[in-house]
């Protein structure tokens, strides 16, 4: 059996509240599976989640205020890093890594992608941040990393 999101990561990958979460399973417009647990998602069915038109739009201003708040100086922003990824990997195949490396590292992200592009934003701690990107690194060998600020 593929490995599963629950709920929580979920809202951390959509930036909508477990509460919306829940109010979208019971119209029917996302597919999980209620364990003892608490639901769970497939990587595919998160997928076809993000990519609704509704969820597009519930999420899109919460998942750009991520990098637009730290921009615009929102925040306070004294030794906090910034990182905006467009990785060459599906969605359905980063998301879940994603949202366990943010939740591990304490950082904020926000995600989006589609079958061929997936963009990755975390922002928080400048050394949390670095371990996080240092985590990511692992998942694409052979590839460099460059930061600069």
């Amino acid at each position: 059996m593929s490995e599963r999101i629950t709920l929580a990561q979920l809202a951390a990958i959509s930036m909508l509240t477990e509460r919306t979460l829940r109010s979208y399973l019971k119209r029917g417009l996302l597919a999980g599976e209620k364990t003892p647990g608490g639901w769970r998602f497939t990587a595919e069915q998160t997928a076809a989640f993000l990519a609704l038109p509704q969820v597009c739009s519930a999420s899109s201003a919460r998942r750009n205020a991520v990098a637009e708040d730290f921009i615009q100086r929102r925040m306070d922003t004294t030794g906090q890093l910034c990182a905006v990824l467009d990785l060459p990997v599906a969605a359905a195949e980063l998301c879940r890594t994603v949202a366990a490396l943010a939740a591990e590292h304490g950082v904020t992200m926000a995600f989006s992608g589609d079958a061929a592009l997936s963009r990755v934003t975390l922002r928080g701690p400048a050394q949390d941040v670095l371990a996080a990107l240092q985590a990511l690194s692992v998942y694409f060998p052979g590839k460099s990393c460059r930061i600069s600020g």
